[in-house]
């Protein structure tokens, strides 16, 4: 996993892969953050994000640039495990 991350770098990276038409907007983004924070990522959750461009099925009820952050940030921060709280977990007891 990288320690330095540049924003614009992911930005940039999946703005060009969606411009070139290479990606839809939600795989973009997850492609992105896949190639600068963690390349080991699998790539089976740039397929997973294939389902959420233009709104979730082309249905244009969600933005697919923040559903594929939202995927994103559970790979990296979500439960792993049913029922476990993550480390990042902010429920006080």
């Amino acid at each position: 996993m990288n320690k330095i991350i540049s924003i614009s770098k992911i930005k940039n990276d999946a703005d060009r892969l969606f411009k070139e038409g290479k990606f839809y907007c939600s795989e973009a983004i997850v492609y992105a953050i896949k190639g600068n924070i963690d390349p080991n990522m699998p790539d089976a959750l740039v397929a997973a994000a294939s389902g959420f461009p233009v709104g979730v099925g082309k249905s244009k009820c969600m933005c697919g640039a923040v559903s594929g952050g939202v995927i994103a940030l559970g790979y990296f921060f979500g439960r792993r495990q049913p029922g476990k709280a993550t480390d990042f977990d902010t429920t006080h007891t």
